[in-house]
């Protein structure tokens, strides 16, 4: 099994990235096979949901910078399914968000497959759920200041922007290891420049 992390290791920087989207949209089949989802969200209850999302995966991905450590102990091959699941689980996620949001839009789940499409995913954000479209008629929830939905609208932006920040010094920050993963990254470095 520490075969298949070497050579993952040994990978390239575009297909490590093409395989962690790949992961995460299987995270989100997976999620539309085994999760049923009966809830509803609001424009700035999906916004907070995947921005909580987005934070918590990130703090998950610096798991890879302690992948070294782990392979000094033994537990590399652990340590990366671990980080394979955690792509899984964010997929997951981001799908029960995107069909809670597709049920307050349309009464259905079916466009929960938008959150993937770059600008499609914005239909998801922007487009007025259907009470206010008249199709349920009048609401029976309880009614949002404007002030909370700006509060939580700038916190779910400030979330984005922290997760964004922490995936920038992730990718800038030097692995943590001892000498298995120097051997690791001089092969890398002779691969791939």
């Amino acid at each position: 099994m520490d075969e298949f992390t070497i050579k993952l290791f040994l990978l390239d920087e575009f297909t490590l990235q093409i395989a962690g989207f790949g992961l995460i949209v299987l995270g989100a089949v997976l999620g539309a096979v085994f999760l049923t989802v009966k809830r509803s969200f609001r424009r700035v209850h999906y916004l907070w949901w995947i921005a909580t999302a987005t934070i918590v995966f990130s703090l998950s991905q610096i798991g890879w910078l302690t992948v070294g450590i782990a392979a000094e102990v033994g537990m590399m091959t652990p340590m990366v399914i671990l980080l394979i699941i955690s792509s899984l689980m964010f997929g997951m996620a981001v799908y029960y968000c995107s069909a809670a949001r597709a049920i307050n839009i349309n009464g259905s789940p079916r466009m929960a497959w938008l959150a993937f499409v770059p600008l499609a995913n914005l239909w998801l954000l922007l487009k007025a759920p259907q009470e206010e479209q008249g199709v349920m008629g009048v609401s029976g929830g309880p009614k949002v200041s404007k002030l909370s939905n700006t509060i939580l609208i700038l916190g779910a932006l400030f979330l984005v922007l922290m997760s964004r920040y922490i995936d920038a010094q992730t990718a800038k920050a030097d692995l943590v290891g001892g000498e298995r993963l120097t051997t690791f990254l001089q092969l890398r470095k002779r691969t791939y420049g």
